[in-house]
């Protein structure tokens, strides 16, 4: 099965207990066999707002998308963000999960 997690925030980039858990069951998936990605915002890779990167952390592959200048809850660019809309339609186009 080809499986894709969406998260506001992925280890390394941001550590909290819901990130963490995210990625134990994206890690213990992947290693059941099944193909599993994440499509994550980025705030401390050095990402620009909206640039992105694709890369496999602990045998996940994570496509970050920078959100560094989205991290205040009232912005309303943190929902409402046609861009980050954009990547998430072309990750599900590309990978098809």
């Amino acid at each position: 099965m080809r499986i894709l997690y969406v998260t506001a925030h992925y280890p390394p980039d941001f550590t909290s207990g819901a990130t963490l858990q995210l990625q134990r069951v994206a890690q213990h998936v992947a290693a059941a066999g099944h193909e599993v990605s994440v499509l994550s915002g980025a705030i401390t890779l050095g990402l620009g707002d909206g640039a992105t990167r694709t890369e496999t952390v602990a045998g996940v592959t994570v496509h970050w998308i920078g959100t560094a200048q989205r991290i205040e809850q009232d912005d309303d660019g943190n929902w409402l963000n046609p861009g980050a809309t954009a990547v998430a339609a072309a990750v599900m186009d590309r990978w098809r999960p």
